[in-house]
């Protein structure tokens, strides 16, 4: 693979005034991996997950910072170069691939027409997979520029700036970092049947979404999502040798850790959307909060069901969800 430079805007505190000065002040967290070859920093307020889950996830860290979103996942398994040459991204969005000191990687950037911008990175050691996103308003957010700017691999930064900015950070490793109250109450609480509604929809050109709201002082953090339930129907197996199967829904998250409404889009088949619906009932998160005190808040979950069908009508699916 070729290296890739990716260069981002100058960051322009000086012309931010005061505003940038105070933000700039904030201290942050340079978390350090894998013998400090792996570094990225987190905003004041960061939740840490770091119980082993199943899909082999080792840690999870979610930031919220003045409306920029910010995710960072670990994975160990074995064939993590492997791994990611079957990544997949949206169609419409800016691809690239890169190789830096021994991890390679591949990007989304999201296209200009939407109205959230977004950064999707996957990255590949020997031993670890991670896999971060980042997304804001506008490229021209400081909180996301820094975030960026802060991931360093092999000792060397992945996005470059062409004037350098120094700040004042704590530094953590990352095996040092406890798993937070909130996420170990989450995660214990145990599933209720909820009388929340399902309705079925069209898709519309663009769903509303309260995850990039800047009023919330932390998101909603989707800790574990069972995917157990999703099935391939038997119309789709008598019809097709292999694809995508895609069930997307908004989903009400409710300030007392349980699942509410449901609005499913039914371009897909209707069985599978079902299955869909079945597994977002079981998903363990973290409420979204306002000033320290639980709130609704309703994200958007998809669910992605990649199958073969070998000519004697075996299935093999892969899950990407």
């Amino acid at each position: 693979m070729k290296i890739l430079t990716i260069i981002f805007i100058v960051l322009a505190f000086a012309a931010a005034g005061v505003s940038a000065q105070e933000k700039s002040a904030a201290k942050w967290t340079r978390i350090e991996f894998e013998n400090k070859n792996f570094a990225i920093s987190f905003p004041p307020g960061f939740i840490v997950d770091a119980e082993k889950r199943e899909g082999d996830r080792r840690y999870r860290i979610s930031a919220i910072m003045n409306g920029v979103r910010m995710d960072l996942s670990i994975f160990k398994f074995g064939g993590t170069k492997e791994r990611l040459k079957i990544v997949r991204f949206d169609v419409d969005d800016a691809l690239s691939t890169f190789s830096i000191n021994g991890f390679d990687g591949r990007r989304a950037a999201s296209s200009a027409i939407r109205k959230i911008y977004s950064e999707r990175i996957a990255i590949a050691s020997d031993n670890y997979y991670y896999y971060l996103s980042a997304s804001a308003r506008s490229t021209e957010n400081a909180e996301l520029k820094r975030f960026l700017f802060s991931i360093h691999l092999g000792g060397k930064r992945l996005f470059t700036q062409k004037e350098n900015a120094s700040f004042d950070e704590e530094t953590a490793s990352l095996e040092t970092l406890k798993t937070d109250a909130d996420v170990l109450e989450a995660m214990s609480r145990k599933y209720v049947e909820n009388k929340g509604s399902v309705s079925y929809e069209l898709e519309p050109a663009e769903i509303e979404s309260d995850e990039n709201n800047e009023k919330f002082s932390r998101p909603v953090i989707i800790l574990d999502r069972p995917s157990g339930s999703l099935k391939l129907p038997s119309s789709v197996l008598a019809t097709s040798s292999g694809g995508i199967l895609l069930g997307k829904l908004k989903v009400n998250f409710m300030a007392n850790g349980q699942v509410g409404d449901i609005i499913a889009y039914s371009s897909a088949d209707k069985d599978f959307i079902k299955s869909c619906v079945d597994a977002a009932r079981k998903i363990k998160f973290v409420p979204a909060q306002i000033d320290g005190k639980n709130v609704d808040a309703a994200a958007v979950v998809e669910y992605k069901l990649f199958f073969d069908v070998d000519p004697l009508g075996n299935q093999k699916i892969r899950r990407y969800d």
